[in-house]
């Protein structure tokens, strides 16, 4: 998290400061500590997203590979990375097309799709080996939701399974607002910015690698194929800490380029922005406590 801040140029006392408003929260305290797949899983995740947004910044192959394989490895702790996958996949194909030199259409597209594959080949190998492992292994390409041992069989005995989409729609709601409550806030400030100021496209590597998952596990719980637990949403966390670091990034970048002054001025501006993005640190992140 902290290098993913660092990538967009978040400055070092506001970087802090979201760092332990993340550290601090309970859900991340406690699923740092119980042992079950949560943290590595976050973990997966972030260093997804950090060699991605290293990626889009510079163009470089490595990050790029890395990115891929931090997502394989995701994919090895929790299954809602299919979502995260299919949604980062298409974006590295558009970016990579975007970027490429030349103006006819063929080579742009050829360069595009062999980036594509560079960075989804990790986890299709991921992807088919596990399910080749566990067909093996118990009979089950995907034991938790063919198995009566996997979640929707147990949710199903319990009778947790016969609800409304209504119902269930609520629930995600009122779940998301008690782990990140302005969540929705944030990502309406964040549009906007992007429509008037153009924010750097970083912005685009949190919202398709942990909104990605984080979407896979809200539309898992209303198909009906998984439980209501709080930590199944546990993504919303480090998706918040994330938009609200790129939207200070974007103000103070914004701030710094027009700030053409003299210098007493110009520091006086300066402890201005960083006074104003430590409290929007601290009111967007610290309700979520």
């Amino acid at each position: 998290l902290w290098c993913c801040l660092k990538e967009w140029g978040v400055r070092l006392g506001v970087r802090s400061i979201l760092i332990v408003l993340f550290a601090l929260n309970p859900m991340i305290v406690y699923y740092a500590g119980n042992g079950m797949s949560e943290a590595m899983f976050i973990f997966t995740l972030l260093g997804t997203t950090r060699f991605l947004m290293k990626w889009m910044r510079g163009g470089e192959i490595r990050p790029l590979v890395a990115a891929g394989i931090w997502l394989a490895l995701a994919y090895l702790t929790r299954y809602e990375t299919i979502g995260a996958a299919a949604i980062t996949t298409p974006l590295v194909l558009w970016v990579s097309y975007k970027r490429a030199s030349g103006a006819d259409g063929t080579p742009r597209l050829r360069t595009a799709l062999s980036d594509a594959i560079i960075f989804a080949f990790p986890f299709a190998v991921s992807f088919i080996s596990w399910a080749m492992v566990s067909w093996v292994i118990v009979g089950h390409p995907f034991e938790p939701l063919s198995s009566q041992y996997g979640n929707a069989s147990q949710l199903a005995a319990q009778g947790a399974l016969n609800t409304t989409l209504s119902y269930r729609f609520g629930l995600v709601v009122e779940t998301l607002g008690y782990l990140a409550p302005l969540l929705l806030l944030v990502a309406i400030l964040l549009m906007v910015w992007l429509w008037v100021k153009r924010v750097d496209i970083l912005i685009l590597a949190p919202i398709v690698v942990v909104g990605g998952a984080l979407g896979f596990t809200v539309a898992s719980f209303l198909a009906n194929t998984t439980g209501a637990d709080y930590r199944y949403y546990i993504m919303a966390i480090p998706l918040e800490v994330l938009l609200v670091g790129g939207l200070i990034a974007g103000i103070t970048q914004d701030s710094g380029a027009r700030n053409q002054t003299g210098a007493p001025q110009r520091t006086r501006r300066s402890w201005a922005i960083g006074l104003t993005t430590v409290v929007m640190a601290v009111v967007l992140i610290g309700p979520s406590l």
